[in-house]
């Protein structure tokens, strides 16, 4: 026999519940007086209820929403305070749902078998059967079914959300326990039934359960069936208990990683697997909506792991929505746009100047999640950044963002008339592949912005060197930053085309200008891509004299030697030798300079 002072709280309250003449049942009848309560039993309140029709698959359907609602507002509610918007927006959920169900099909009441609930004989939930699950706290102290009832009010189901959280796992001492909390809460919508354990009167008692008098098993049967019968005549030593030092140490380690732990994390996955298992559209909207919430938050405390793992998780869920589900997937598509909106990104310009470079990778992830229409909101956050470093992360995401939806960035590039923007959106064009991206790449070679002019012709080259067809006109260049350009695109080693284009245009004098230095730069150019077909007409440019054509100049005649002296071939050098022993002093004195400025 054990000494009763042994007994923890948890096992005195279930005496205290019986003593008090099964409270719980009682509560079930506000109506009679307190005599006639205490002389019903549990059977005789059954019969008190009329018998309900079997029910609808509609009915099962929106009962494990109704349970599904509920479980998920536990656990925010054990997670974030009460009047947090996502306490708030939970709560609401379920109230809109327990409402219409009350009101449609009656009270609910739900059965528990361990791991289970059962609703009229269905299953509705089942879970793993651990510490802290919602059929474990019930179930472990004895508690059979609950029931909600018409009427229940938003006091009731927060204090009995408190009460199932407080009590979700006992310490060692426990003070009071969950029977007794309900008892104590006096909730007069929510009724429930506990296995009823016999105790004797006696000072001394012991845990045998009672049987009836045909045979069968008393209440205490129904934890008997799932494996929680009451243990008998059972004796605990003393040292059992005691643990060593090294045990507290680890406890305490356990304690204190527990006390630091970020709930966040567990608050999170609960939101993913709703979306996973859940296919009730309001329900699948409103989580959407929370999580939106809580992304816009860490964006603007700068907490980029957590946003990345909501991104993240939702693109893996988006990836899994089931074909026969189609508002799942633009319910998600929906999601992605509005954070990909101004007012989600505009945090983001706060977080450039003092992010770690760590930090500045998981931006990165971070934008190359968004969808392509969030290129107007980064387009504007690029023209506000200073960083070099930020605008490249910039630019990169919305070059990923371009390369699976250009229509976003054409848009832009249609609509604004800003210079430095333009230059960059052309600048991402450039690194595009496709018909379109060249189609715009042209049209802004002819942009009256030489800055403009000048990324349209990188982006060309770079995809296709023959391009220089089209461009070779901007030779004539004003802006010396594209005169250079080009002409360091011509003077390119062994470009065939470039020579012709060079050779043609300076043989028939069509530019426009007609500076010195740009004719000297002209030849330079053709020297370094020229080969044997020019030097006939380098030679005859050198050795002219006589009467000129109007255009020609002496520069020409430099920009001759200096062609000849940059291409390195011994029939160039022979060339300008025979120029040195010219006759004419101008002739002679041209070819003696690029000798000499080839030797050094």
């Amino acid at each position: 026999m054990i000494d009763p002072s042994r007994f923890s709280s948890s096992v005195k309250g279930k005496v205290l519940k019986s003593l008090r003449g099964h409270a719980p049942e009682i509560k079930a009848f506000p109506h009679r007086d307190s005599a006639e309560k205490k002389s019903l039993t549990t059977s005789q309140e059954r019969c008190v209820e009329a018998v309900k029709p079997e029910s609808t698959r509609e009915e099962i359907e929106a009962a494990k929403k109704v349970v599904a609602e509920l479980l998920f507002l536990r656990k925010t509610h054990s997670l974030y305070p009460e009047d947090h918007s996502i306490c708030v927006n939970t709560f609401d959920q379920f109230q809109r749902l327990i409402g219409k169900f009350l009101q449609t099909y009656g009270n609910l009441r739900f059965e528990l078998k361990k791991n289970r609930l059962l609703f009229h004989g269905e299953l509705i939930h089942i879970e793993e059967f651990e510490e802290g699950t919602f059929s474990y706290t019930l179930f472990r102290d004895g508690i059979r079914w609950v029931e909600i009832r018409e009427g229940i009010s938003s006091a009731e189901i927060k204090k009995f959300l408190t009460i199932l959280n407080t009590y979700e796992t006992l310490p060692e001492e426990p003070e009071g326990d969950l029977v007794t909390a309900f008892w104590e809460a006096e909730l007069p919508h929510i009724n429930y039934d506990v296995a009823d354990m016999s105790w004797e009167a006696e000072s001394e008692m012991n845990f045998t359960p009672s049987h009836n008098s045909e045979g069968g098993s008393s209440d205490s049967s129904f934890l008997e069936e799932e494996g929680l019968g009451i243990i008998p005549d059972m004796t605990i030593s003393r040292e059992l208990l005691e643990i060593s030092s090294e045990e507290e140490k680890e406890l305490q380690e356990l304690v204190r990683i527990e006390e630091k732990r970020d709930p966040t994390a567990d608050y999170l996955n609960v939101l993913f697997d709703s979306l996973l298992e859940d296919r009730n559209k309001e329900n699948f909207e409103s989580v959407l909506e929370t999580l939106e919430e809580e992304l816009r938050e860490f964006l603007a405390v700068k907490n980029f792991d957590r946003t990345l793992v909501i991104l993240e998780s939702l693109q893996y869920i988006l990836e899994q929505s089931p074909l026969d589900v189609p508002w799942t997937t633009e319910a998600l598509e929906d999601f992605f746009l509005t954070v990909s909106s101004p007012q989600s990104l505009i945090p983001l310009q706060s977080a450039w100047a003092d992010a770690t470079s760590d930090e500045m990778k998981k931006i990165r992830d971070i934008l190359l999640l968004l969808r392509p229409e969030a290129i107007y909101t980064l387009a504007h956050i690029l023209l506000l950044t200073t960083s070099l470093r930020m605008q490249q992360t910039l630019i990169d995401a919305m070059t990923n963002m371009a390369s699976k939806d250009i229509r976003p960035l054409e848009s832009l590039l249609n609509d604004t008339s800003e210079e430095e923007l333009l230059q960059k959106i052309v600048h991402i064009l450039g690194n595009l592949e496709g018909k379109r991206p060249v189609k715009l790449l042209k049209k802004m070679a002819g942009h009256h912005s030489a800055k403009v002019r000048l990324e349209a012709s990188k982006g060309l080259l770079k995809r296709d060197p023959e391009s220089i067809k089209k461009l070779f006109h901007l030779i004539d260049e004003d802006n010396e930053s594209l005169h250079s350009f080009i002409l360091d695109h011509l003077a390119a080693p062994g470009n065939s085309l470039a020579e012709d284009l060079l050779r043609d245009y300076l043989e028939k004098g069509h530019y426009r200008r007609t500076d010195d230095n740009h004719i000297l730069a002209c030849f330079r150019a053709l020297g370094k891509c020229g080969s044997s077909p020019s030097l006939p007409f380098l030679r005859r440019v050198l050795f002219r004299q006589g009467w000129m054509p109007r255009f020609w100049k002496a520069a020409h005649r430099r920009g001759a030697a200096i062609a000849l002296s940059a291409m390195e071939t011994d029939e160039a050098r022979h060339i300008l030798e025979e120029a040195g022993r010219s006759f004419y002093p101008s002739v002679r004195g041209e070819a003696k300079r690029a000798i000499e400025k080839q030797g050094r």
